[in-house]
């Protein structure tokens, strides 16, 4: 590694540290792994730690002494400007105390520039990490691991600091008390309160397009971005498109089949293009991603004061009390009659009355008799009992909305019976062919359109940019 201090060389701060080897060498500086030695009571032990050096590699070289030097006299204003912001930086690190941000222990000078001691995490990147585990994580472990880096984001956040360059070669993977617990490093390009620095630094596949004007000031959105970015590699296993060329449609043709929805969206929701159309803060990045898993990600509820079965068990009720009704009074008036008027009654004597019932009519015959029955006591009329206000045929005319996961493509509308049934917005996921349609869509196509049982039977087709394709009818 060019200009990088020799293995065994002696850097002097609370402790003696001597350089072990070059661990990492950036735009601004070089870091080291080093050891010392620790009391542990009265029994010295040897620690590791990490120790970054401020060098600018494009102004600086080193003299005979391996201080460093600027190697222009043109050059001498911008290295003394940025030598002293490093250092107001490097103690603003040190003051930060968070789990998933790597500690800076102290902060001294020597060599002509400025040192800091962070703790020592391991070689394993998530980038390594992510390749040790076969290529790709699962959705919730994945999800873990940003969840615990955003709350880290919005820790800098809160404290007017912008990180700038997450990437997963930025982040450190290391076991602490048999969980595994991921670590931001390397704030080379970040953003501190008062900082005259411009943005100096871009990564393609994590960074915004924003951050290669170095005239524009980012916000906490381009973090943001970065976020999305390591979460759509720890899930497809390779680096997201350069942001200039990068589409929704690509993104949706990176993700595998089998991630949420949900996940899905919020992450091409915090890659948009424009700072304005991405979540505004890490926090409302991890509500979008905080109930992932389903596939339908919305329950489809059907508002119905009295369900289909209650009223059919009413029917049956009122029917049995009927005929119960009707076999006692025949028995009761075959009781009271002679046997020979029985035989005496006539066919237009044997009428159909209809009494009515709101849910069915039911038919009950009346027998014509010579001697009438003494008449009963007159009761009083019942409670009408309400009507349903949805029927099943009201249910089928006015389906409930929701989303459903297809697996291909995610319908946004009306549903029934767990199937899309009425308008609404199919998305796709990967390509498909639509019944009626000259074009196939794509992965960001979608259509807008009428379902009937789960099946499309008409409507217009979109590309992923919005622009109106076709209509179509099956």
């Amino acid at each position: 590694m060019n200009n990088a201090l020799p293995q065994g060389f002696v850097l002097n701060g609370m402790k003696t540290y001597t350089i072990v080897k070059p661990l990492h060498s950036g735009g601004f500086g070089i870091t080291y792994l080093v050891k010392a030695e620790v009391m542990d009571g009265n029994i010295p032990i040897q620690a590791y730690y990490t120790i970054k050096e401020f060098f600018p590699s494009k102004s600086c070289t080193r003299d005979s002494n391996l201080n460093v030097i600027v190697s222009s006299p043109s050059a001498q204003e911008l290295f003394a400007d940025a030598k002293t912001n490093f250092l107001d930086e490097a103690n603003v690190l040190h003051g930060l105390q968070h789990k998933n941000i790597v500690p800076v222990n102290e902060v001294f000078q020597q060599n002509n520039t400025v040192y800091y001691v962070m703790k020592y995490l391991g070689e394993t990147s998530l980038e390594q990490y992510v390749k040790n585990k076969g290529g790709t994580l699962s959705e919730a472990d994945a999800i873990d691991i940003i969840t615990s880096l955003a709350y880290a984001v919005g820790y800098l956040h809160d404290n007017k600091i912008l990180h700038l360059d997450i990437k997963p070669n930025n982040i450190m993977v290391y076991r602490e008390n048999g969980q595994v617990s991921p670590v931001l490093i390397d704030f080379g390009q970040a953003h501190f309160p008062k900082s005259k620095n411009k943005v100096g630094g871009y990564s393609s596949g994590y960074s915004p397009a924003e951050l290669k004007d170095a005239s524009i000031i980012p916000d906490k959105t381009a973090d943001v971005y970065s976020l999305a970015a390591t979460l759509l590699f720890m899930l497809a296993g390779k680096t997201p498109d350069e942001a200039a060329s990068l589409t929704k449609a690509r993104i949706y043709r990176m993700m595998p089949d089998n991630i949420s929805e949900r996940t899905s969206e919020a992450i091409v929701h915090a890659m948009n293009s424009s700072p304005s159309d991405r979540p505004q803060s890490s926090s409302i990045f991890l509500t979008s991603l905080s109930d992932n898993g389903g596939t339908e990600t919305e329950s489809v509820v059907v508002s119905k004061p009295f369900p289909v079965k209650t009223v059919a068990s009413i029917v049956v009720g009122i029917l049995l009390v009927g005929a119960c009704v009707f076999g006692i009074s025949k028995i009761y008036f075959k009781t009271l009659s002679p046997k020979t008027d029985t035989t005496t009654a006539t066919a237009d004597s044997m009428k159909k009355d209809t009494v009515q019932h709101k849910a069915d009519p039911v038919l009950i015959k009346k027998d014509t008799v010579k001697i009438n029955p003494p008449k009963p006591e007159p009761k009083p009329e019942p409670t009408p009992r309400p009507e349903p206000t949805i029927t099943v045929s009201q249910k089928q005319n006015n389906p409930a909305k929701g989303t459903i996961d297809l697996g291909y493509a995610v319908w946004t509308g009306q549903t029934l019976n767990g199937k899309p049934h009425g308008t609404g917005t199919m998305r796709f996921k990967r390509s498909h062919s639509i019944v009626g349609c000259t074009f196939e869509a794509y992965s960001g196509c979608f259509v807008e359109g009428f379902c009937e049982k789960g099946v499309l039977m008409s409507g217009t087709l979109y590309d992923d940019s919005g622009t109106k394709i076709e209509d179509f009818v099956r």
